[in-house]
């Protein structure tokens, strides 16, 4: 009878550890995002994937972008220092990121908080820059490092979602505020935004 308690202990204690993020826990931060309360969507986040070390879902890979992004809109408010806020972002070197739905556009138009598709040195890749609401510092440039081919024609005017690995990146070297780091990630992919 003691074996079952101690093994039924162990199970509970090895599920509590291995949480599995969900849709409703995604949704949790989301109102701090739209009121651009970056410090209660940083907090949330990180409580979040302090409770998911082993889980390899979509989810976590959102709410991991999320603590990023609201890191670097922290940094722009006071709240954390270009130093925290790398010491953070080197957490996520080698993890999946997604990132939020962004208006596919033309690479020769270029926007706030919108995904394009661009070539350097004869390879494919796809950009982001995401800023503020009031579009008064950028947060991240992102860059999307494909393995397979894309026909932009087939998402210019979509709503779509970048994924990719967290390969390296840039701390803005000035530490100022206009924009907070370039963020590059190998492995990506592009795919038409489907809500929940």
């Amino acid at each position: 009878m003691r074996l079952f308690f101690f093994s039924a202990f162990v199970l509970l204690a090895l599920n509590s550890f291995s949480q599995k993020l969900t849709h409703e826990d995604f949704r949790s931060i989301i109102p701090f995002l739209a009121s651009e309360d970056f410090k209660s969507a940083f907090h949330t986040s990180q409580k979040l994937l302090e409770g998911a070390e082993s889980d390899t879902s979509d989810f976590k890979a959102q709410i991991s972008y999320v603590n990023i992004y609201s890191a670097a809109g922290m940094v722009c408010g006071d709240q954390m220092t270009h130093d925290e806020f790398e010491k953070n972002l080197k957490k996520f070197i080698g993890k999946k990121l997604k990132m939020p739905g962004h208006p596919c556009i033309d690479s020769v138009k270029f926007a706030f908080n919108s995904f394009n598709f661009a070539h350097k040195d004869g390879k494919l890749y796809g950009s982001t820059t995401t800023a503020n609401n009031s579009k008064t510092n950028i947060f991240l440039f992102e860059y999307f490092n494909f393995n397979q081919e894309y026909n932009p024609n087939d998402y210019l005017g979509s709503t779509v979602r970048g994924t990719g690995i967290l390969e390296s990146y840039e701390i803005n070297h000035n530490k100022s505020k206009i924009w907070i780091a370039r963020i590059h990630l190998a492995n990506s992919t592009v795919n038409l935004f489907k809500p929940y």
